[in-house]
């Protein structure tokens, strides 16, 4: 029950009130909790709109490293059937929502994707679809946690190179290009880094 924007709670007590026993119902308020700094800067930042549906900033044209897990951090993508085809479900969405990949690695239990969204679309719209049509594909009902994380790099290639060497850091391989599930392999087409 609400009143106001203060929500409301009814309290057994039993006490003594201005020098009265009193026993009954009484109301017990709690404040709402401030708005955390993260959303406040953001609200002050050019780049938020309030209108806007998704959870994320406007990023239309700008690099993103986009990470996304697999549900619990199940190994999925430990099965090379299922890696190939994340891979292959990757370049069909990007046949339906264009957007400039950049670079990518399949990891056991995540994804990294180095890519920019050109305007109208939306990077959830890509994300979504990929992630969607990647569960259909599996057919795994619950193949992803839900959401997705953004990261714009200031150093691009930077970023595409700890996005390569993720599978050197985690023991998989010992150099980046003998992991075929990342474009480090030279095996997929990706676009050149604008620098």
């Amino acid at each position: 029950m609400f009143e106001g924007s203060v929500k409301c709670k009814l309290k057994r007590s039993a006490g003594v009130q201005n020098g009265k026993k009193s026993e009954g119902l009484q109301k017990k308020t709690h404040q709402p909790r401030s708005t955390p700094p993260w959303v406040r800067r953001a609200r002050n930042d050019r780049h938020y709109n309030t209108n806007m549906s998704q959870r994320h900033f406007i990023q239309n044209d700008s690099t993103m490293l986009i990470t996304t897990v697999t549900l619990n951090r199940i190994p999925f993508f430990l099965n090379q059937a299922y890696a190939r085809e994340a891979i292959e479900c990757l370049y069909r969405v990007q046949g339906f929502h264009p957007f400039f990949l950049y670079g990518f690695v399949i990891m056991p239990d995540h994804i990294h994707i180095l890519m920019k969204v050109p305007s109208p679309k939306k990077v959830s719209t890509v994300i979504g679809s990929y992630k969607s049509g990647l569960t259909f594909d599996l057919g795994i009902k619950k193949l992803w946690q839900e959401r997705f994380h953004i990261r714009f790099p200031k150093n691009p290639s930077e970023a595409l190179r700890y996005i390569h060497l993720n599978p050197v850091r985690k023991g998989i391989c010992e150099c980046p290009e003998s992991y075929p599930w990342s474009s480090a392999s030279g095996k997929w087409d990706v676009s050149a880094l604008d620098v």
